[in-house]
């Protein structure tokens, strides 16, 4: 897995998911992550210091969607136009519908279906 938005130190990343205590900003679509949800934590390393993420379940299902896809790296906001049919594996095909269906979950089906451990 790469990422395309920080220069990361390899010998330090760290990405686990994590229940919010306090409110939280999703590093991609931008809407709140609440008190009580779950969401995927990202840290990394690199030479300005420690980079720090925090992804819905629902943009996160969708990068990883794309790195099991054969994408090498993608942005990590989801906005650089990388798009599922450029991925190594998709033979230039849109998304299968459980991907593509991602994108319309609200945050509460978000929670309810996308599976992260406890």
């Amino acid at each position: 897995m790469s990422v395309d938005d920080f220069d990361c130190d390899d010998d330090f990343r760290s990405d686990s998911f994590r229940r919010a205590r306090i409110q939280h900003i999703c590093y991609a679509c931008r809407e709140t992550i609440r008190p009580g949800d779950r969401y995927h934590h990202y840290v990394c390393k690199s030479d300005g210091g420690f980079t720090t993420t925090a992804h819905c379940l629902r943009c996160w299902a969708i990068c990883k969607a794309l790195w099991q896809n054969g994408a090498e790296a993608i942005d990590m906001s989801l906005n650089c136009g990388h798009t599922w049919e450029e991925a190594e594996h998709s033979d230039g095909k849109p998304p299968p519908p459980e991907v593509a269906r991602l994108a319309f979950l609200t945050r509460d089906e978000a929670q309810k279906e996308l599976a992260c451990p406890t």
